[in-house]
């Protein structure tokens, strides 16, 4: 029983290490090397306003979208295998949008971006807890459990949170205000 909850765990934390290194490029040592010709200058880029499928804004979107879905297929004590599925899926969007949203320049605090900054403070921490949280209250249900408690009793308010974080973020990035 621990055995299975514990995969779920470890994959679960293969897909976010995956996913965000997934889109990264090889970095070698000839890219670190600075001519001596060459001036560097120091300053911030504009954000790049991109309308490929792979977009922050887009997966900001996808990323909502499948966080609402795995919220409304989760029930109290009895796990829906659609609701596993979704979070999973949810978790692994939530990587690629994390990886594109930090290789932009939306971080930076003078952009229209701002608010996006401030929420990834709030989804980023709940992203993390949810599957540890969701994987144990799942274990103590399976025991016979009436409530979960502990640790996997924040399950819900974390989900709470990592909707409304992304929410705003994602009409932070949508609506740029």
């Amino acid at each position: 029983m621990y055995f299975f909850a514990f995969k779920r765990v470890i994959t679960v934390c293969a897909i976010f290490s995956l996913s965000f290194n997934l889109l990264s490029a090889e970095v070698t040592l000839s890219d670190l090397q600075i001519a001596e010709q060459q001036e560097v200058s120091v300053g911030l880029a504009a954000p790049q306003k991109t309308s490929t499928l792979l977009s922050t804004k887009n997966l900001a979107w996808g990323t909502m979208a499948l966080l609402g879905a795995a919220a409304l297929t989760g029930r109290e004590q009895k796990v829906n295998p659609i609701h596993i599925s979704l979070a999973s899926l949810s978790a692994m969007s939530y990587g690629f949008f994390m990886n594109s949203y930090c290789s932009t320049t939306y971080n930076v605090k003078d952009t229209p971006y701002k608010w996006a900054g401030y929420a990834k403070w709030l989804h980023l921490p709940a992203m993390i807890i949810l599957p540890v949280a969701g994987a144990m209250a799942q274990r103590q249900f399976a025991r016979g459990d009436k409530s979960a408690s502990g640790f996997a009793s924040i399950h819900k308010p974390s989900a709470l949170a990592a909707v409304v974080g992304m929410a705003l973020t994602t009409l932070s990035l949508t609506f740029e205000f």
